[in-house]
């Protein structure tokens, strides 16, 4: 049976898959925002520190270690919204998907 896109916008189904998909995305967005502030705002006004050795006597900066952890922090922070899309969003679309039976 075929439905109007006003019929499936009005499923409640899809109506929480939308909501789900809107809260996964701002809170992972935040997060990145903040990893992405740290590093940048380190950078700008903590730039002694940033260039400073990470042990005496060490030739390595502490901005190489931080950037690591950034970078890190990225594949941990996709990783995270792949689990989170695996686990919970594709359960709600296929509950939607069902609901409207497309």
């Amino acid at each position: 049976m075929t439905h109007s896109t006003a019929q499936i916008m009005q499923a409640p189904a899809f109506k929480a898959l939308l909501k789900a998909r809107k809260n996964v995305r701002v809170v992972m967005t935040l997060l990145l925002l903040a990893n992405y502030s740290f590093f940048i705002g380190g950078m700008v006004f903590y730039q002694d520190w940033f260039a400073s050795p990470i042990s005496q006597g060490s030739s390595i900066p502490v901005g190489i270690p931080a950037t690591i952890f950034v970078l890190f922090a990225m594949v941990v922070l996709q990783y995270i919204y792949t689990a989170i899309s695996e686990r919970y969003l594709d359960v709600l679309q296929a509950k939607a998907k069902n609901e409207v039976s497309l």
